[in-house]
């Protein structure tokens, strides 16, 4: 329309900032909403809401907090509202800014238009955080100023607090939520299951997935790798494998993360021809492996004394676009290192540094006595 000289309506260039947001197409926005003001197209809230969820999703905490001060700064004509608001404590609370979210949960406490919307974010920043006491301060003057927690607010208190060590604490507030009439959901089973796999008790892990069934949900592929998870961290890789035998019986996908927990799994144990054979299956399901399962089959391929095949797997990492990491590094040359192959190690040391990466600061320092020695 622009093209002929019509100006577009409002509610077409909200519907393509929509369009645009849902897609991630962050800078192809900010151009839609230049020429929407070349234009003379008056933006509404719909506009200045969606650009301000653009623009916390991809990180720009700063351009979102300019556009609200200049949304407050009107005059006249479109003023934040209680969405607004929302949309940048999430933004904040996410990026770790806590208290510039709190500032504006305040504000929205004075003015009552604070909803669950309102403080479940800052609830969920302060958890991830460690900010346990803060957490459960904030979640008592929610209920003080009458607005009544949700699901969300109870899962992340649950899981924060499970990830926390406070694993009564989340079982009360777990309780508590049933109390007030509302059922869990897969979020919440999850939390639960994979506090009690992270404390090593599987029996409960196990009866939580029995409960899920019961309640009518079903077990997702997260759900299979917490117990999974569980299992290998406590060396049983055999009851491992079952799960996923399990997992594959009810039609539920392995994905990357459940090859690479396996991996990690078979190595803890020393089943190095394990590692291989999960890495193996999984490029046979067409997956494509991350870092994190190229430096565990490094690992392995390394204590198997396979140097030249280590470094192939790098390589071949290369050649999908995945570039070797800080862990990837330490790997190559601390089994380098053990070898022996303490020049090997220097270069790769070199090219290491080169990239703009950093080590493990001891063999740093065998490195260095290398170097001087040389």
């Amino acid at each position: 329309m622009a093209r002929h000289g019509v100006a577009p309506y409002v509610k077409e260039c909200n519907l393509v900032l929509h369009v645009l947001c849902g897609a991630a197409r962050w800078d192809d926005m900010s151009a839609v909403y230049s020429d929407m003001l070349q234009l003379g197209v008056e933006p509404s809230i719909v506009t200045y809401n969606t650009l301000l969820d653009s623009f916390c999703k991809s990180g720009r905490i700063d351009q979102a907090v300019r556009l609200l001060r200049d949304m407050e700064a009107q005059a006249a004509g479109c003023l934040p509202d209680d969405v607004t608001y929302n949309v940048v404590i999430s933004g904040l609370a996410r990026n770790g800014e806590l208290d510039k979210a709190s500032e504006l949960v305040d504000r929205m406490r004075l003015s009552k238009k604070a909803s669950a919307f309102t403080y479940n974010p800052l609830i969920t920043g302060l958890l991830a955080r460690g900010f346990v006491e803060k957490a459960r301060a904030l979640q008592q003057e929610m209920e003080n100023d009458g607005v009544a927690p949700t699901v969300v607010t109870y899962n992340a208190l649950i899981d924060g607090l499970f990830k926390r060590g406070n694993a009564e604490a989340a079982l009360v507030k777990f309780a508590e939520m049933r109390a007030m009439g509302m059922p869990p959901d897969l979020i919440t089973y999850n939390s639960l299951i994979n506090g009690y796999c992270k404390a090593g008790n599987l029996r409960q892990a196990l009866s939580l997935l029995g409960d899920l069934r019961r309640a009518g949900l079903a077990p997702t592929v997260l759900t299979y790798n917490i117990l999974i998870d569980g299992y290998c961290r406590l060396g049983d890789l055999e009851g491992a494998k079952r799960i996923k035998e399990k997992m594959t019986e009810e039609g539920c996908l392995s994905d990357v993360c459940t090859y690479t927990i396996l991996m990690n799994g078979s190595y803890k144990v020393r089943n190095l021809a394990m590692v291989r054979v999960f890495f193996d299956e999984m490029l046979s399901k067409g997956l494509q492996p991350d870092g994190f399962a190229y430096n565990t089959r490094i690992l392995a391929e390394l204590t198997l004394g396979a140097i030249s095949g280590a470094f192939q797997l790098r390589e071949e990492m290369m050649l999908r676009g995945i570039p070797s990491d800080t862990v990837t590094y330490n790997i190559l040359i601390d089994g380098l290192c053990k070898t022996g192959s303490l020049k090997d190690a220097y270069a790769l040391w070199m090219k290491m540094m080169a990239d703009g990466t950093w080590g493990d600061i001891l063999w740093i320092m065998e490195l260095c006595a290398f170097q001087r020695d040389c």
